[in-house]
């Protein structure tokens, strides 16, 4: 029985080499390139130049941008850590007079100041309304 499975077995396969055959003997039809005159190529060419030249410009100036943009965030950097440092200094300085100070004496003591009351304000209005009213247009 395995024989005849392979034997019906190799009987399609040749069916299937002579139709596909059929197949591969029609070949697509490839479109011919179009031919340029002597004048387009020229243009071309020149095209691709400019194209070229434009591209390095832009490739040069995408440099020149990021090096100033890190050059700038240096300088910021560099700027952060300078203000940085000198509120550290400041604070040790600090640090260092509170310490003496309490070594050396007793912080004085703190006195409130009463603030005068504030006088009424009816007398204000009264020198107020007694200032003659200019006109805020005058017509000629």
């Amino acid at each position: 029985m395995e024989n005849q499975k392979v034997q019906d077995l190799g009987k399609t396969e040749d069916n299937d080499d002579s139709s596909s055959s059929e197949i591969e003997q029609k070949p697509k039809q490839v479109k011919p390139k179009k031919i340029l005159s002597e004048k387009q190529k020229e243009t071309l060419a020149k095209g691709r130049e400019k194209r070229d030249v434009l591209r390095r410009e832009n490739i040069e100036k995408k440099k020149m941008e990021e090096e100033e943009k890190k050059k700038e965030l240096e300088n910021k950097i560099v700027k952060k850590a300078i203000s940085v440092k000198k509120k550290q200094l400041k604070l040790e300085k600090v640090l260092e007079l509170s310490q003496t100070e309490t070594e050396d004496e007793a912080p004085p003591p703190v006195r409130r100041i009463a603030q005068p009351k504030q006088a009424s304000k009816a007398p204000i209005l009264k020198q107020v309304a007694s200032i003659p009213q200019v006109p805020r247009f005058v017509f000629y």
